[in-house]
């Protein structure tokens, strides 16, 4: 009924990766979902620490955005990742062009923080690339 369509591997792992195609409005709701769906899994889990930096997996979540779209959540002087990050006590980290494993014109987003903070910042970072004619998310 509200457009999404959203894919998601069945096997547990560290990294889980959903392709979420949806109408611009409805794409929040679908990243809401999915996120509180990811957390419960890893709730059950027992909330365990990813193999990668000691990172407890229930306080992240990963956005791949396009290259552009990237400058764009960036902003100039970095003023608007900033202030993503102050208003909503989140740690905003985007991969640079040239990292490995990164599919080329894409960068990967990580946020940090609480469930409904790291929620906040996602919709304030797709509001920023829906204002962008030209982005791609």
């Amino acid at each position: 009924s509200s457009g999404i369509n959203a894919e998601w591997p069945l096997r547990p792992g560290d990294e889980r990766i959903v392709l979420v195609v949806a109408p611009p409005e409805s794409i929040m709701e679908a990243v809401t979902f999915i996120h509180s769906k990811l957390r419960t899994s890893l709730s059950e889990e027992k909330g365990r620490t990813s193999k990668r930096r000691g990172v407890n997996r229930l306080k992240e979540m990963k956005l791949v955005v396009a290259d552009t779209s990237a400058g764009k959540i960036i902003g100039k002087k970095g003023e608007t990742v900033k202030k993503i990050q102050e208003e909503n006590k989140v740690k905003v980290m985007l991969t640079s062009k040239g990292d490995w494993g990164v599919v080329p014109g894409e960068r990967v987003a990580t946020i940090s923080g609480e469930e409904d903070n790291v929620n906040h910042a996602i919709e304030e970072m797709l509001a920023v690339v829906a204002k962008d004619p030209h982005a791609r998310l």
